[in-house]
């Protein structure tokens, strides 16, 4: 296409608009091409109560006395909810006992040592870009840091009260 001296502005008129998106989908996308996590960690679903902790040596252990809810669940069962090992280069998780989890060194940071963390999702409600609001989906979670989001594949979804997520730790060893 040849563009005439005449047709410039019409042209940049439609190209700089296009250039604009592709720069703001490529500032959205490549950080997430060239950073990876590198840490896997452990977590639990089942309970309502948090049922595990890590020692300041970085093993994980039992917690005996449950705090009481704001809210009683529905059903809370007596037993330990099932232990998870989630790997990230995988986006997996695979069931581990709670003596496989004994053999891991844990950091019980909210923040790996690379910079990531595990977060709520969130959704948003409205019709028009000026009347939304965004509040935090506690069904979803996601590995978040250096600006991208990716979400976990857990072993079942999250639930409040029946399937609560638990972070437990990040493993260092």
């Amino acid at each position: 296409m040849k563009i005439n001296k005449q047709n410039w502005p019409l042209f940049l008129a439609f190209t700089a608009p296009v250039l604009l998106i592709l720069l703001v989908i490529g500032s959205i996308y490549i950080p997430n091409l060239f950073k990876k996590p590198q840490y896997n960690f452990i977590y639990s679903q089942g309970s309502y109560y948090r049922n595990y902790a890590v020692n300041s040596a970085g093993q994980i252990y039992r917690l005996a006395g449950q705090p009481n809810p704001p809210i009683p669940p529905p059903q809370v069962s007596q037993d330990y909810p099932q232990l998870y090992y989630y790997d990230v280069t995988k986006a997996s998780s695979t069931p581990i006992s709670f003596e496989q989890a004994q053999s891991y060194q844990l950091n019980a940071s909210m923040t790996s040592p690379d910079g990531y963390n595990v977060g709520f999702g969130s959704h948003a409600d409205g019709i028009f870009p000026l009347f939304i609001s965004t509040s935090p989906d506690y069904n979803s979670r996601f590995l978040q840091g250096h600006g991208s989001s990716r979400k976990l594949n857990l072993a079942s979804e999250p639930d409040y009260y029946n399937n609560y997520f638990q972070f437990v730790g990040w493993v260092i060893k």
